[in-house]
């Protein structure tokens, strides 16, 4: 594996955490809660990230015996996290829209890419 690839398989993970967390705080109106309320939400919103990160790691080490990769749960959380804190301090249209429709692209990107995996067992 290349060094760009890993960087940018890193970003990805990144794009993909930041638009989780981003998004759901901003359709929940979470800037509106209490102080402690954010901080226990934005924990929850941690743990989301992770349970689904994981679960797509783990899925791919099942279907593909590609490498479970604890790292990638873990940075994917941590831009969970912090998509989160951003929302609590900024919301805007076009940073919603934007980092759903980058993950978006992404994300088929990668479906497209195990489908043909699979597809050529």
């Amino acid at each position: 594996m290349t060094k760009f690839y890993e960087i940018f398989r890193t970003a990805l993970h990144v794009l993909v955490g930041l638009t989780i967390g981003y998004d759901v705080t901003s359709l929940t109106d979470f800037n509106t809660y209490s102080g402690v309320d954010q901080a226990v939400g934005l924990v929850c919103i941690g743990i989301i990230v992770i349970v689904v990160a994981g679960f797509w790691e783990w899925l791919q080490s099942v279907l593909f015996k590609a490498n479970f990769d604890r790292v990638d749960i873990i940075v994917t959380g941590a831009a969970g996290i912090a998509g989160a804190a951003i929302a609590l301090s900024w919301q805007s249209d076009w940073m919603f829209w934007g980092l759903l429709g980058a993950s978006t692209v992404f994300i088929v990107r990668e479906l497209i890419h195990y489908y043909k995996l699979l597809r050529n067992r």
